[in-house]
C-alpha cells in the first residue's frame, strides 16, 4: 500500500482511498501520505487529505498535519486551500481541537476571492466551536457574502460557537429575512444555539419577533429552527406559547415535532423558575394550555408525558409555597395561632380520604364558624386551592350525569358553529365559548351536539364542574348539587351558596326544554341570582325568557362543507366487526353524498336532505348505517337503527320479537315523570343489544346503600323520541294531548314523517292553530316545513 501511494497517479489515490477504511495494525503511514500530498495529484490529494485524518493516531501526527493543512492554507494554491479547509473542518469533528493553531489562517481564509475556499474556512472555523472565538467578527462579515453558501456556513459556524458569538445576534436577525431558504434555516438554528444556557436580555430583544415572523416562512426547516430557537424566550409566554401550539397543527412533521419539543422545554424552564407562590401559579397556567395543546394525540406522547411530569411537580412545588406561606403568616402570631393554623392544614389534607372530616369539620357550619375562629370559613370560600379541595372528594359523583368515562375525545366534532342572535355574527362554537366563564344560554335543535360540547368542556376544564340534566333541579339548583355531595351529614346550603357566588364551581345544566315550566323558572332564577357564576344553560329552541345575566348562542346545523368532514371523522370510531371501514367506508360516504345532495333533484327535496344531513346526531346514524353496509333512509333514521337493532335481537333470542309496546310505553312513562334511567329490571336483555348498536349507554353509579350499580340511559333524546312516538301512533289522542309541551316536541317532528300523509296534514292545522292561540311558533313552523318536505318527495317520486 505504500508503494502504491509512492508511484503517484490513479495508483496514489486508490491507495489513499483505501487507507480511509483499512486498519494499518500499528504500523505508521502518516509520513508517506504527507509526502504523496506535497507531490500527489489534485485527485490524489483529495483522497489523501481525508486518510491522513483517519490514519493520525498520535499527537505528534495530528500536530504535523495541522501545520501542513495551514501550509497550503496560506499557498497560492486554489485546489490545495479548498482541500485543506476541508481536511482541518474533518480533523477537528474527527480528532478534536488541535487544530486551533490554525483559526489565524481561516480567518484569513475567510476574506479569501473564491467563495468556495472562504464557504469551507468558515465550515472549519465551525467545526472548532467555542475555540473559534477570535474567529466571530470575521465571520459576521461573512454573513452579508454575496456566496448563499458562504452566508451559510458563516451562520452555522457562529451557531457553533454558542454564546460567545453573540454580538452576531444582529446580522444572523437580518439573515431571517435573506432570499435563501437554507441561510434563512441556518440563521434560525444559529440563534437557538447562541441563546442556549445565556440569559436573554435587552439585547436579544431584536430577535423576538423576527422568529415569530419566521416561525410563518414558507419553507418547512425555517419554521422548525423558529421554533427551536422561540424556547429561549419563555418569560414572552404570552405570545411564544400560542404561537408554538398553532405549530403543532403544521402540515409538516418536522416543524410539529420541533414545536412539541420546544414547549416541553418552556415547560420545564418555567419549573425551573418558579421560586415563589406567584411565579408557581403563572407557571402552572402556562403549563396547563401546553398539557391541554398534545391532547389525547399520539404523536405526542412522550412530550406529553413530559409536561404532565412537569406540572406534577409545580403542583407540589405549589403546595410547599402555600405550606410555607402559611407558616410565616402564622409565626407572626402567638403559638395558639400556630397550633389552629397547622390543625386545619393538617385536616384539609386528610379531609379527602375522610367522610367523618368532611362532614365534621368542613361542611358543618357551627363547626366550621366556631373552631374556625372566623377566619377558616373564609379562607374555604377564596383561596383557590383550598376551594378545589373541598370538591376533591366528589369530583366524580358532580360529573356523573355527563357520563365521561363513555365519552370518546374522537367522537367530538370541534367544527361546530355558534350564532349570536343579537349581532347575527357566526363563529366557531370554541371561540365564542372556550370554557366555563361567565353564563351563557346554549340554544340549538335536537342533534346539533349542544351535549357533546358541554361533555367535551367537562373533559377538558381543569376546574371543579357540575353537570346537571334540568331533570334534576325539580327542586332547585343548590339542592341538586347538595344531592351530589356524599352523605346526609353534608348539608350546608348556604356554605354552598358562598363558594358558588366565589367561583369555586362552574354549573353545567342540560336539557331545560325537557322540564315543566316551574323547573325552568327555579333554573333561571338562580342563574340571575348568581350572575357572578360560571354557568352555562344547554336547550332546545321554544318559548320562554333566558336569564337576563346570560349570553345567548344559537348553534347552526352543519354547512355542506363540513358534512362529509363529520362522516369520515367517524371513521375511527368504527368497530371492528363493522363490514364497512377504512377505505371503503369513506368511498361509501363519498357514493352516498352525491346521491342525495345531487342538484338535479327538486329544491325542496334537497334542501329537506341537507337539512337531516346537517344534524351531527343523525349524520352520527347515517354514518353507523354506511359502516353497517345499509343504505340510510333520511327520514326514518332511528327506525333503521333500531331496525337492525331488532334483527340482531331476534337472532339471539330465538326469533323473539322485541318488547316494543311495553317497552314504548315505559319510555313514555319515564318522559312524563320527567325521568332518565331506563328499568334495568325490567329490561336488561334489551338494553344489552341496544348498547351494540350505540343506542343506549351504561354508566357504573352508587345504590342507596353505597354499592356498585349500573344506570342505563339513551345516548341522545331522537332515540327515546322514537320509541314514545310508538305510543303516539297507537294513542292518537296523546297527540292532542301534548301540544303545548316542550318535553316532546322532537316526537311531533319525527310525526310528520310517520304518520299517514292525510293525518300529518289534519296534526298541521292543529298545531297552527294552537300557535296563533299561544304565540308559540317554536313547533308549528318546524312540522309545516317538514311536511312541505314529505309532500315534494311524493310528488317527486309520482312524476
Amino acid at each position: 500500500m505504500l508503494k502504491a501511494l509512492k508511484k503517484g497517479g490513479t495508483t496514489s489515490e486508490v491507495a489513499a482511498e483505501a487507507l480511509e477504511y483499512i486498519d494499518t495494525d500499528g504500523v505508521t503511514v502518516v509520513p508517506t501520505l504527507i509526502e504523496a500530498f506535497k507531490h500527489g495529484t489534485l485527485d490524489a490529494r483529495r483522497s489523501i487529505s481525508w486518510a491522513l485524518v483517519v490514519q493520525a493516531k498520535k499527537d505528534e501526527e495530528k500536530k504535523v498535519i495541522v501545520h501542513l493543512f495551514i501550509e497550503a492554507l496560506q499557498g497560492q494554491d486554489l485546489e490545495n486551500r479548498i482541500i485543506a479547509a476541508n481536511g482541518l473542518m474533518y480533523l477537528v469533528t474527527y480528532l478534536g481541537a488541535e487544530a486551533k493553531e490554525a483559526i489565524p489562517v481561516l480567518v484569513d481564509n475567510l476574506e479569501h476571492k473564491y467563495s468556495l475556499v472562504r464557504g469551507n474556512a468558515a465550515s472549519a472555523l465551525g467545526a472548532l466551536g467555542l475555540d473559534a472565538e477570535a474567529a466571530v467578527p470575521a465571520l459576521i462579515r461573512r454573513l452579508k457574502d454575496e456566496n448563499a453558501t458562504v452566508r451559510t456556513f458563516a451562520a452555522s459556524a457562529l451557531g457553533s460557537i454558542g454564546k460567545k458569538a453573540k454580538t452576531s445576534i444582529p446580522g444572523l436577525v437580518e439573515l431571517l429575512k435573506d432570499r435563501d431558504a437554507t441561510v434563512r434555516a441556518n440563521a434560525a438554528y444559529a440563534l437557538g444555539y447562541i441563546f442556549n444556557n445565556n440569559v436573554i436580555n435587552v439585547e436579544y430583544k431584536p430577535a423576538f419577533p423576527a422568529l415569530m415572523t419566521a416561525l410563518k416562512d414558507q419553507d418547512d426547516t425555517v419554521r422548525a429552527g423558529s421554533a427551536y430557537s422561540l424556547e429561549y424566550f419563555a418569560q414572552d409566554n404570552k405570545v411564544v406559547v400560542p404561537a408554538l401550539i398553532a405549530a403543532l397543527k403544521d402540515k409538516s412533521v418536522k416543524v410539529r415535532n420541533q414545536a412539541a419539543t420546544s414547549l416541553r422545554n418552556i415547560s420545564r424552564q418555567l419549573q425551573e423558575e418558579a421560586k415563589n407562590l406567584q411565579e408557581a401559579e403563572k407557571a402552572i397556567t402556562v403549563v396547563k394550555q401546553i398539557q391541554t395543546a398534545f391532547g389525547n394525540s399520539p404523536e405526542f406522547e412522550d412530550t406529553r408525558l413530559g409536561v404532565d411530569k412537569t406540572l406534577a411537580t409545580l403542583g407540589d412545588r405549589k403546595q410547599s409555597f402555600l405550606l410555607q406561606s402559611s407558616a410565616k403568616w402564622v409565626s407572626a402570631g402567638k403559638e395558639i395561632w400556630l397550633a389552629h393554623a397547622v390543625f386545619w392544614l393538617a385536616l384539609i389534607l386528610v379531609y379527602p380520604k375522610s367522610p367523618q372530616i368532611q362532614a365534621i369539620f368542613f361542611w358543618n357550619p357551627w363547626v366550621r364558624k366556631i373552631m374556625g375562629l372566623g377566619y377558616v370559613g373564609f379562607a374555604l370560600t377564596w383561596i383557590p386551592f383550598l376551594r378545589r379541595s373541598l370538591f376533591a372528594p366528589f369530583r366524580e359523583s358532580l360529573l356523573a350525569d355527563a357520563g365521561l368515562k363513555n365519552f370518546k375525545p374522537a367522537a367530538y366534532f370541534e367544527n361546530s358553529d355558534i350564532k349570536n342572535p343579537n349581532s347575527g355574527e357566526i363563529q366557531p362554537i370554541q371561540a365564542a365559548v372556550p370554557g366555563f366563564k361567565g353564563q351563557v344560554v346554549l340554544e340549538g335543535a335536537s342533534g346539533l351536539g349542544k351535549t357533546m360540547f358541554l361533555r367535551h368542556l367537562c373533559q377538558q376544564s381543569q376546574r371543579v364542574v357540575v353537570y346537571l340534566p334540568a331533570t334534576k333541579c325539580a327542586d332547585g339548583v343548590i339542592e341538586a348539587i347538595q344531592k351530589k355531595l356524599h352523605g346526609e351529614e353534608i348539608k350546608d346550603p348556604k356554605f354552598l351558596q358562598n363558594l358558588i357566588y366565589s367561583g369555586a364551581i362552574a354549573i353545567c345544566i342540560d336539557g331545560l326544554n325537557e322540564v315543566s315550566a316551574d323547573t325552568r323558572a327555579k333554573i333561571v332564577e338562580f342563574t340571575e341570582n348568581y350572575f357572578k357564576g360560571d354557568i352555562i344553560l344547554a336547550t332546545q329552541p321554544m318559548e320562554w325568557t333566558p336569564p337576563s345575566t346570560a349570553k345567548r348562542y344559537v348553534m347552526q346545523p352543519l354547512g355542506r362543507s363540513h358534512i362529509q368532514a363529520f362522516l369520515l371523522s367517524r371513521k375511527p370510531l368504527i368497530p371492528d366487526y363493522a363490514p364497512v371501514r377504512e377505505e371503503v367506508y369513506e368511498q361509501s360516504c363519498s357514493r352516498y353524498l352525491e346521491q342525495v345532495l345531487n342538484d338535479r333533484q327538486a329544491l325542496e327535496e334537497l334542501e329537506a336532505n341537507q337539512r337531516i344531513l346537517s344534524n351531527p346526531m343523525d349524520l352520527t346514524v347515517i354514518a353507523a348505517m354506511l359502516a353497517a353496509g345499509k343504505q340510510p333512509d333520511l327520514f326514518r333514521l332511528q327506525e333503521q337503527q333500531y331496525t337492525v337493532m331488532t334483527e340482531e335481537y331476534q337472532e339471539k333470542h330465538l326469533r323473539q320479537e322485541f318488547p316494543l309496546d311495553s317497552f314504548s310505553e315505559a319510555v313514555y312513562q319515564m318522559r312524563l315523570k320527567d325521568e332518565t334511567q331506563l328499568p334495568e329490571e325490567q329490561f336488561l336483555e334489551e338494553l344489552l343489544g341496544m348498547e351494540r348498536h350505540k343506542m343506549v349507554v351504561s354508566r357504573q353509579s352508587k345504590d342507596s346503600e353505597g354499592k356498585p350499580a349500573k344506570e342505563w340511559h339513551f345516548r341522545h333524546d331522537k332515540i327515546a323520541e322514537f320509541f314514545i312516538l310508538q305510543t303516539f301512533l297507537e294513542h292518537p289522542e296523546r297527540q292532542e294531548q301534548h301540544l303545548g309541551d316542550p318535553r316532546f316536541r322532537g316526537v311531533y317532528f319525527m310525526l310528520a314523517n310517520f304518520l299517514k300523509f292525510e293525518d300529518a296534514i289534519a296534526l298541521r292545522e292543529m298545531l297552527i292553530q294552537y300557535a296563533a292561540d299561544t304565540k308559540d311558533h317554536t313547533v308549528s313552523d318546524m312540522f309545516v316545513q317538514l311536511v312541505r318536505s314529505r309532500k315534494a318527495a311524493l310528488i317527486q317520486t309520482a312524476a
